[in-house]
């Protein structure tokens, strides 16, 4: 993405700036920067130091840098049609597959709807991607796993053996091998 355009991909995480429903965006208006990230979750924010040992003041809030009101379509082009999720995207969501797989449930929900709307099927708007809490899932075995968050640390033996991969095979026309394939 970097070398498609520049100015999607954030010079402070290095990953690339979406709108909440995970369209990819050339405005740094759609980044809220990690240090304002950490506020929100009442940790202290400390200025980075550099290497010599320089402390650098804290960027600019959002809400105080004025930008432009025109762009050039060459330097930012309209990449609505482009959805990141994951690791990739910066959405202020912790770097975890859960966090991945739900942000494509969303990212493809507004791939159809975006569809539907070129099609003149539907207007609904598109769906925007709100990120949990964070959390870990340590799976144990087939079935079993651990979650630790804000709320403590819970077991629970309620998945589904190898967590329902099989759904997965009728994607890859792979449905018909037996399960031991």
């Amino acid at each position: 993405m970097a070398t498609l355009c520049p100015s999607a991909v954030s010079p402070t995480t290095k990953r690339i700036r979406v709108h909440p429903t995970l369209q990819v965006s050339t405005d740094p208006n759609t980044e809220r920067h990690t240090l304002e990230r950490l506020a929100d979750l009442s940790l202290r924010a400390t200025p980075p130091a550099s290497p010599s040992g320089t402390v650098h003041p804290l960027p600019q809030s959002v809400s105080d840098t004025t930008l432009p009101t025109e762009r050039s379509s060459i330097t930012n082009p309209d990449l609505s049609h482009i959805f990141a999720i994951g690791d990739c995207a910066d959405t202020g969501a912790i770097q975890a597959g859960h966090t991945a797989y739900w942000m494509g449930e969303v990212a493809a929900r507004n791939i159809l709807r975006l569809i539907a709307k070129e099609e003149g099927r539907d207007d609904e708007e598109l769906e925007v991607y709100k990120y949990g809490k964070p959390a870990i899932k340590v799976t144990l075995g087939l079935t079993d796993a651990v979650v630790s968050n804000a709320e403590g640390t819970t077991a629970n033996s309620d998945g589904q053996a190898d967590m329902g991969s099989r759904v997965i095979w009728d994607s890859h026309d792979a449905g018909h091998l037996p399960d031991e394939a």
